[in-house]
Order: C-alpha cells, then sequence, then structure tokens
C-alpha cells in the first residue's frame, strides 16, 4: 500500500518554522511501481514535529553569509583560520 507523507514543521536554531516537505508527499509500494501509478487510497503517515536545533534557517544561513561578507570576516575576504598540515613522509623499516 502506497504512504502519503504530510507536511510538517522544523524549528531551526533561529526559531524560525518551515514545513517539511512543503507538499504531501506519495511512497509507492512495490506494486505501484509496477503499474506506474500510486494506489488509490494511500495510507497516511505521521510524524511529529522535529526541531532543528544545531542549524539555523536557510534564509537565516543566507543572510549570515552576506552580512560577513559585508564586514570582511566571510570565507571570500582572504581572511582563514590556524591551518594545520601533515607532511607525507617515508618510512622503511629495515629488518
Amino acid at each position: 500500500m502506497c504512504r502519503v507523507e504530510s507536511p510538517a514543521p522544523v524549528t531551526y536554531k533561529c526559531r524560525h518554522t518551515k514545513l517539511i516537505p512543503q507538499q504531501p508527499r506519495v511512497y509507492m509500494c512495490d506494486a505501484a511501481d509496477r503499474r506506474g501509478f500510486p494506489c488509490k487510497t494511500p495510507e497516511q503517515t505521521s510524524k511529529g514535529s522535529c526541531h532543528n536545533r544545531l542549524f539555523d534557517c536557510p534564509n537565516c544561513m543566507e543572510k549570515k553569509k552576506r552580512d560577513a561578507k559585508k564586514d570582511g570576516k566571510g570565507p571570500s575576504s582572504g581572511v582563514i583560520g590556524p591551518i594545520s598540515s601533515k607532511t607525507g613522509t617515508s618510512i622503511t623499516i629495515e629488518a
């Protein structure tokens, strides 16, 4: 039986909320895949809201990037943080 996923709210670190997916999404079962179209009455699925507290929403992320570029603090300004690299070394073990 096919399933329909309804939009559920996702709350980001910046406190903005977005519905994901934006529109109901139909997941087709194996029989529907073979037929090429979904079942007449797909099963409704439910999921709780999600709190993505680690990241800002995409709009706030873009705004922060633009502001950082204006202030000269962004990655495009040529300012780079501390870099550590390890050079390759060749070790020969003789027996």
